[in-house]
């Protein structure tokens, strides 16, 4: 997503300047990062070795667009597994 890495960088850092580390925020930048660039909303979860925890990414030709689990993936390996891309449900 090379053409869109500098917007998807500036929405995430001006999460990350706000609340540091912006856990409960996933929600909030998949949908400010859909609003600038496209793409589609879609929850799931991250899947762990130790475990899961609930999450929302963005979806763009194809490609999974997450600055969260990106920084994650440095010090924790995971996977993405969907459950819905109904927005409108918000929550599980």
């Amino acid at each position: 997503m090379s053409e869109h890495q500098g917007t998807i960088d500036r929405i995430y850092a001006g999460f990350k300047a706000v609340y540091g580390y912006p856990q409960g925020k996933c929600g909030q930048i998949a949908e400010k990062i859909q609003n600038e660039i496209g793409g589609e909303i879609v929850a799931g979860l991250l899947v762990f070795i130790t475990g899961e925890r609930e999450h929302w990414w963005v979806e763009k030709d194809g490609e999974t667009i997450d600055p969260m689990s990106d920084e994650l993936m440095e010090t924790d390996p995971h996977y993405h597994r969907e459950v819905h891309r109904d927005a409108s449900k918000k929550y599980w």
